[in-house]
């Protein structure tokens, strides 16, 4: 898991550069807006496999590092009350996916992406 943690801290550090750089060039890098950062406890997929190849709990490890590294504050980041109900989850995904979804049924292609 400390591979996968490492890895996203990492990917997040590109990707905030990323933001910084495509900025224009007449602004200061203190007038580029954070980029925003959705975080809920709650956030995880359904019950994977023990030896799946992903941990889901390294969201939270990543999470956790980026403020402690100072690459975001907590002022950036938006905690939702809850997490999405079905109904709002309906409007951007099918009832067979989020059926397969909510249990576990998903085939190997669509967990890849």
């Amino acid at each position: 898991m400390l591979q996968a943690v490492r890895h996203g801290v990492v990917r997040a550090r590109t990707l905030l550069a990323f933001h910084v750089s495509c900025s224009s060039s007449n602004r200061s890098a203190a007038a580029i807006p954070p980029v925003p950062v959705v975080h809920h406890p709650l956030y995880r997929a359904p019950h994977l496999a023990p030896n799946h190849r992903f941990p889901m709990q390294v969201f939270g490890t990543i999470y956790k590092q980026l403020l402690q590294q100072g690459i975001i504050s907590s002022s950036q980041v938006y905690h939702p009350q809850s997490i999405p109900t079905d109904t709002e989850l309906a409007l951007v995904h099918s009832p067979s996916y989020l059926a397969a979804f909510s249990s576990g049924r998903l085939d190997e292609q669509r967990v890849q992406r």
